[in-house]
């Protein structure tokens, strides 16, 4: 029950959890990562938006911190005081009703930590920061000297109110580990629980004359939080508690009526309504997406040196790989092998690397898209998208980086845009699977280890490490399954459709040796096709008049690269399809 009654229907879009690790993305400044959460639950104009995030900003004491970076264990960045205000600030961007904190006082020192439930005091009663007892959360005395112009309003109908000035009073209820006496006292109410049951619930200050009538009286000059945390641990007095808590009728009321006792005690017309948000309608989805993306361009964009580094060894690759094949791309029958090899390489590089460090990905921010989208910032799909549009643009100038030397030091002929376009399509095919893995695994591990059995199969009968006719007829089906298959052929189509070869011009009844085998030159490939149907032509003769010879002889259609490009897109389809269920799952997760 929510104060009494059924819930309503956007009972979680009212609650906001604020977790007990403060997970946040390292490469924002705290002002940024306000202002994309604003961008995200707020449905209004921006000039509001920046309204809010100031007005809380000045409320939590983070004006002093706007500008530095959040940072993480490899970044430097904030203080924990600093992250945990700017965690619960995230919160309070849509003004909820009720907020649940998981231990926030774990992690600091005893003065972060009075600061920090100081806070969540204010929030509860309503208080502005500059009028709690006892000091502020501020370190900084300019921060109290906060605006308090509300910002008042509607929105199709929805009334608008600043989570930070209109100074609502709301339901805070948080788990806490060894607080204080100074925090413990603080709270308006406390439970005590043991094995699932209620030990004690009601006032601090009526804690100490509970436990001295079970028998279990605190000791003198003793924080009776840890008295009760040591009692807690002890089956017999856990049973002492039992019996007194059962005993004591206004504590068993207390209990029953939790969810509305702080609404019976205070005035409610300050308290914040159950019956809808402060704007109960998130912005679209492809607003969500495209702030979404903005954020985490702007995340990985905040490390520069690491982006001009992943440049800089996509462009050795490239040179590497040129050198390897330099010059390999003739016309001669001996150069259709290294040519072959030259083109697999880039497939295989472009797509390892970026389905590796995209399933990476997912893991790395579980925690935070978790938080998110259980407070309800934002659905799947933009979630999805962002991601995958981020990634894919990043990886695909990559690509280019290594694609511009192979194509020149090879001496590919071709298209060069559809050799580009070829590998493109491998990034988006790799981004997608990345993101699937990476979302049905559970730690950096499991997403490295279901990498490469994914992928395997589809390398190795791709038609170039097995040939077509050398696969065993029931694993056929994964060579059609193979999107490695239809990129080797666009770019074989590309390289080798209309490419005439010149060791195959000389008289019809001259023979030549190619690769220890005969080959009859004028009409070669007509010749040959006759011969090895009588079996009459020495095996391993790999000579070819053109380039449409060598695609037949190898099962490609020289006019099915529109159709292989189709394919793809397909592949990139399915692979968003079944990642998206698998974020689904993954976000939805206990």
């Amino acid at each position: 029950l929510a104060n009494g009654s059924p819930p309503p229907n956007d009972f979680r879009r009212l609650c906001a959890l604020v977790p007990q690790d403060d997970v946040l993305l390292p490469g924002l400044t705290v002002i940024q990562t306000l202002r994309y959460t604003a961008a995200l639950k707020l449905k209004l104009p921006a000039a509001l938006r920046e309204q809010r995030v100031e007005e809380i900003m000045h409320y939590l004491g983070l004006t002093g911190c706007r500008d530095v970076l959040v940072g993480d264990v490899d970044l430097r960045g904030i203080s924990g005081g600093q992250r945990k205000r700017t965690s619960i600030a995230l919160e309070l961007i849509t003004n909820p009703p009720v907020m649940f904190l998981d231990e926030p006082t774990s992690g600091l020192d005893s003065s972060m930590a009075e600061d920090v439930a100081k806070l969540l005091s204010a929030l509860a009663d309503g208080r502005g920061m500059d009028e709690q007892p006892g000091g502020t959360v501020s370190s900084d005395s300019s921060d109290k000297e906060a605006g308090r112009a509300s910002i008042n309003g509607s929105l199709n109908g929805t009334p608008v109110v600043s989570s930070a000035t209109a100074l609502v009073k709301r339901t805070i209820i948080c788990t806490i580990h060894q607080p204080s006496y100074r925090i413990f006292r603080g709270f308006d109410e406390v439970i005590l629980l043991s094995q699932g049951r209620i030990a004690y619930s009601g006032s601090p200050k009526n804690l100490v004359p509970h436990l001295h009538n079970a028998g279990l009286a605190c000791p003198e000059f003793e924080n009776p939080s840890d008295h009760s945390m040591r009692l807690l641990q002890d089956d017999e007095s856990v049973r002492k508690l039992f019996e007194a808590y059962e005993k004591d009728r206004a504590a068993s009321q207390a209990a029953t009526a939790l969810s509305t006792q702080d609404a019976n005690s205070r005035p409610t017309n300050a308290v914040a309504p159950m019956s809808s948000a402060v704007v109960n309608r998130r912005p679209s989805w492809m607003w969500q997406m495209w702030v979404l993306w903005q954020r985490f361009c702007t995340d990985f964009l905040r490390d520069p040196k690491k982006f001009v580094q992943n440049l800089a060894v996509r462009t050795v690759i490239g040179i590497v790989l040129g050198t390897v094949w330099l010059n390999q791309a003739g016309n001669e029958q001996a150069n259709i092998f290294p040519v072959q090899g030259a083109l697999f390489a880039c497939c295989l590089n472009g797509t390892m690397d970026t389905v590796f460090q995209t399933a990476l990905l997912v893991p790395k921010i579980r925690a935070l898209i978790r938080r998110e989208y259980r407070n309800g910032a934002y659905a799947v799909l933009p979630l999805q998208m962002s991601l995958v549009v981020c990634h894919a643009v990043f990886q695909n100038i990559n690509i280019v980086c290594l694609s511009i030397p192979v194509y020149f030091m090879v001496g590919l002929r071709g298209s060069f845009f559809i050799f580009v376009g070829c590998l493109s399509m491998l990034i988006w095919i790799g981004t997608t699977i990345g993101i699937a893995v990476g979302s049905a695994a559970d730690t950096f591990q499991d997403a490295q280890a279901m990498v490469t059995p994914t992928l395997i199969p589809l390398i190795l009968f791709s038609g170039y490490l097995i040939p077509f006719d050398q696969i065993p007829e029931y694993f056929k089906w994964l060579y059609e399954l193979s999107f490695f298959q239809f990129a080797i052929t666009i770019l074989q189509i590309n390289q080798f459709n209309g490419l005439e070869f010149t060791d195959c011009d000389i008289d019809t009844n001259e023979l030549i040796m190619v690769n220890n085998g005969t080959c009859l030159a004028e009409g070669c490939y007509t010749e040959i096709i006759q011969l090895i149907e009588s079996d009459d032509l020495p095996e391993g003769v790999t000579c070819y008049q053109d380039g449409s010879d060598f695609l037949e002889a190898n099962n490609i259609d020289a006019n099915s690269m529109g159709r292989k490009f189709a394919y793809l897109a397909i592949y990139i389809a399915v692979a968003f399809f079944v990642g998206h269920f698998a974020l689904r799952r993954a976000l939805k997760a206990t």
